[in-house]
């Protein structure tokens, strides 16, 4: 395929430029990438719990401050922070159910 790649690219753009829509498509997409939309940087404020930031966000979406895609996102965020936080807590918890296992342990040997 590679030897033919100039051919190619030269069928397709004589092919364009005679009108052929599919070609022209084919060269337009090669030449300029999708649009992605713009996106403001989203303040919400980083102190308080999890439930308000989530309440932040949701009168920034119904208010009209930030669209509901970028809501839906932003409380994605928030869904894996509290797993990280739920994570972080119950190996804590394990932690220190061990510690007192072991030291349960070494008192039943006293």
């Amino acid at each position: 395929m590679q030897p033919h790649a100039d051919a190619l690219v030269a069928k397709a753009v004589a092919l364009a430029l005679d009108g052929d829509v599919s070609a022209l498509r084919l060269c337009i997409d090669r030449l300029m990438p999708p649009l992605r939309p713009q996106r403001e940087p989203v303040r919400i404020a980083t102190n308080g719990s999890l439930d308000e930031k989530a309440g932040q966000i949701f009168e920034a979406a119904v208010s009209g401050t930030i669209s509901a895609d970028i809501a839906a996102e932003l409380v994605g965020l928030l869904t894996a922070q509290a797993r990280i936080l739920e994570t972080a807590d119950l190996l804590q918890r394990l932690e220190d159910l061990e510690i007192k296992i072991i030291e349960l342990q070494r008192s039943f040997k006293e």
